[in-house]
């Protein structure tokens, strides 16, 4: 084996023993990201009246932002379809814990007065996941804590998410009082529709 041939080797297994004994040696937790729910330089807003409940006091972590429209009627498929993607168990499997999530309901009001109905972040489940930090750190914090907060913060979500269901209701019994109303119009005065 030539000398240069055996330079172009130790280059190759210098370059892969760094990137692989530098990836076990990374953070765990990214720049900004709490390591525990009472973390010192960085801990999690529990306070129920503060906007950011929570949410990390030091950090910004990542925010998902969904709009539901609410100024039409919607069918039955179209309220699963919501839930099936905004709500519950598919919310929290798709979303870092820690992430703030805001939800925006579009109705009747005027564009100027629309505001943010619901904003807060989503607490880490304590059980393991696909993403980092999900899981309770038992260096600095208890499981049992962990599923309690992260059991009252479903809590208040479906709270919101049940005053979005009833909303959707009243619009759909007041869309439904309409259509009667015109349906006694076009009969009383023989409209046909094409």
């Amino acid at each position: 084996m030539s000398a240069q041939h055996k330079i172009y080797n130790f280059i190759i297994i210098f370059v892969i023993t760094f990137f692989v004994t530098n990836e076990l040696h990374a953070k765990k937790f990214s720049v900004g990201y709490p390591e525990c729910w009472l973390d010192k330089k960085n801990p999690v807003q529990l306070n129920i009246k503060n906007p950011n409940q929570f949410c990390p006091l030091n950090s910004k972590v990542g925010h998902k932002f969904m709009i539901v429209d609410f100024t039409s009627p919607l069918a039955e498929a179209q309220i699963d379809w919501i839930k099936g993607r905004i709500f519950g168990d598919a919310l929290i499997k798709t979303t870092p814990p820690y992430f703030k999530l805001s939800y925006m309901k579009i109705d009747d009001t005027a564009p100027q007065s629309q505001k943010i109905h619901y904003s807060k972040c989503r607490f880490k489940t304590g059980n393991k996941s696909r993403f980092i930090g999900e899981e309770t750190n038992t260096n600095c914090e208890g499981d049992d804590q962990i599923k309690e907060v992260f059991s009252l913060s479903l809590q208040i979500l479906e709270k919101f998410q049940n005053e979005g269901n009833n909303f959707i209701n009243q619009l759909n019994s007041y869309n439904e009082e309409i259509n009667k109303k015109i349906e006694e119009v076009r009969n009383k005065y023989n409209v046909i529709t094409t």
